[in-house]
């Protein structure tokens, strides 16, 4: 899976905790600064869940122009990853992995 991710260094660290094996290089260039490009062997699904879920995925240019076809899957990742929150938000112990 690629991804050129739109995010500083805060971004890189939590993608590199989730994923350690992840290859990061700079993409940055004089009209975008804070660009990387993100290389993990995992799919799509378990990489734009994870984004999902910490709030990054919109800062994915490949998130956003799967969102702008209109992909299917990614309405059902992100409904589903919303129904998460919901099941935590009504409930006492708030444990997030």
């Amino acid at each position: 899976m690629k991804e050129l991710v739109y995010g500083g260094m805060e971004v890189e660290k939590l993608i590199k905790k989730k994923f350690p094996d992840a290859k990061i290089v700079d993409a940055s260039d004089f009209v975008h600064t804070e660009r990387f490009e993100v290389e993990i062997d995992i799919t799509d699904e378990i990489f734009y869940r994870f984004a999902i879920g910490k709030g990054i995925a919109l800062i994915c240019f490949g998130f956003r122009c799967r969102m702008m076809r209109g992909n299917k899957e990614i309405s059902k990742w992100i409904k589903e990853e919303c129904k998460k929150f919901d099941k935590l938000r009504n409930n006492d112990t708030m444990e997030v992995e």
